[in-house]
């Protein structure tokens, strides 16, 4: 009862506060930090529709991403993956983006009784047709205490497109799992993506949005999630996003 208590006030302040969620059911579920397993080869499929505004249908967008991850060690992954630019109704679906990202484990271990993990991501990702290129550098921590697990995430985003720019942001969750095989969470952002890896996309474009998860392990190599994402300021309506992963 004063888990759940706890759990409740946690999310209350996180509302009321508006802080900012990586999200990966697999890496959580099984407590890892940022850097996939050891040779493992996963696959992951993701689409996004987004409610720009409610009151104009038309304005509807939506984008798909196709990424593949590798764990070259166990400090060490990569991922690589393609993606759609975010198209309205009337637009032609094509993939035009591509992009990869390395993920380093800078420090792991106990604190306080609780597994702590400390990562660094670089990320880099070009769209071909128009040519523009963009790039993140971000420094994930992740908490596992008990069934919850805590996430902040601190994001600086550079744009290497024409002239040379940089904006700060970030992602704070806090998840819970659910007898080993499912996992629901919340979490709030600013100017940063929360769900898994979709190459620099976001569910909320604008300012500040707050999201709602849900993951679970279908099988033993089967995990799926959702994000459920609410802009909060100067922001477009809702946004959901469905992805599949596949472990090899």
């Amino acid at each position: 009862m004063r888990v759940m208590k706890f759990f409740i006030l946690f999310l209350t302040i996180l509302i009321a506060n508006l802080g900012f969620a990586c999200f990966d059911t697999y890496l959580f579920l099984n407590g890892k930090s940022m850097v996939y397993p050891t040779s493992k080869f996963v696959t992951e499929v993701t689409g996004e529709y987004s409610f720009v505004k409610l009151s104009d249908p038309t304005a509807d967008t939506f984008f798909a991403v196709i990424n593949a991850y590798y764990g070259v060690s166990d400090r060490f992954s990569v991922q690589l993956g393609i993606a759609s630019p975010e198209i309205t109704r009337d637009q032609t679906f094509s993939f035009e983006e591509i992009g990869g990202r390395a993920v380093f484990n800078v420090l792991s271990g106990n604190v306080g009784g609780n597994t702590y993990y400390l990562d660094t991501i670089l990320e880099c990702r070009g769209n071909v047709v128009l040519k523009e290129i963009s790039g993140e550098i971000s420094v994930p921590n992740i908490w596992y205490f008990g069934n919850f697990i805590g996430v902040i995430h601190p994001v600086l985003s550079l744009s290497l497109y024409e002239s040379f720019d940089y904006q700060f942001g970030g992602h704070v969750g806090l998840f819970y799992k659910i007898g080993g095989s499912s996992i629901v969470g919340f979490g709030t952002e600013y100017m940063s993506a929360q769900s898994s890896s979709v190459l620099g996309n976001r569910l909320i474009e604008g300012e500040w949005a707050c999201s709602l998860f849900f993951g679970s392990r279908i099988g033993d190599n089967i995990y799926l999630q959702n994000e459920i994402a609410k802009g909060l300021m100067n922001s477009r309506d809702f946004g959901f996003a469905l992805t599949v992963k596949t472990i090899f």
